[in-house]
C-alpha cells in the first residue's frame, strides 16, 4: 500500500428490483467534505493521466468496466517516496471498491475491459483547472505491461 492511499471495500445488495450499491457516507475515512462528483468515461484499452491533485481528496469508484489506477509518489518526506502503487476496480462485487487519494499523489489508469469504463470521482471542492498538476504518460516511467 502507498501512504495517502486507502482502499475500502463497498457493499453490493442484490434486490429483486434492481441492486444497490454503496458509495461514501460522510462518517467514512477519506469523507472531507463535499465539493463535486464527476464522472470519466475510459475507452477500451485506452490511458488517462499522470495527474497530482494539489488540494482535493478524491473517492474513485468504478461504476461500469474495469480500470487498473496506477499512483506514484514522488513526496520527498513520504514513506513510500518514488514508489509505485498499482490497484484495479471493477463494477463486479469481488472487486467493487472505494479507492480513496490524498493530495500530492500522481495518477494515472487504463481501461481493462473490453468496454467503456466509466468512473465516478467524488471531490472535496467544486472542481478548479488550476489546482491540478500533469504529465504525459512517458514522463513517469511506469511498465503497463506488468
Amino acid at each position: 500500500m502507498m501512504k495517502g492511499i486507502n482502499v475500502v471495500p463497498l457493499k453490493q445488495i442484490s434486490l429483486d428490483k434492481g441492486d444497490v450499491w454503496h458509495g461514501l457516507k460522510n462518517s467514512d475515512e477519506g469523507f472531507n467534505g463535499f465539493g463535486e462528483v464527476y464522472f470519466s468515461n475510459v475507452n477500451p484499452g485506452e490511458m488517462k493521466g499522470w495527474k497530482k491533485h494539489t488540494e482535493y481528496t478524491l473517492n474513485l469508484i468504478v461504476l461500469k468496466g474495469e480500470i487498473e489506477f496506477v499512483f506514484f509518489d514522488d513526496r520527498v518526506e513520504s514513506d513510500t517516496f518514488n514508489n509505485f502503487y498499482s490497484i484495479t476496480a471493477s463494477e463486479k462485487r469481488e472487486n467493487y471498491k472505494r479507492i480513496t487519494v490524498k493530495p500530492g499523489i500522481w495518477m494515472a489508469f487504463r481501461c481493462k475491459s473490453d468496454e467503456r469504463s466509466l468512473l465516478m470521482d467524488i471531490i472535496d471542492s467544486p472542481h478548479n483547472d488550476q489546482e491540478a498538476m500533469k504529465k504525459e504518460l512517458h514522463e513517469i516511467n511506469y511498465n503497463w505491461n506488468v
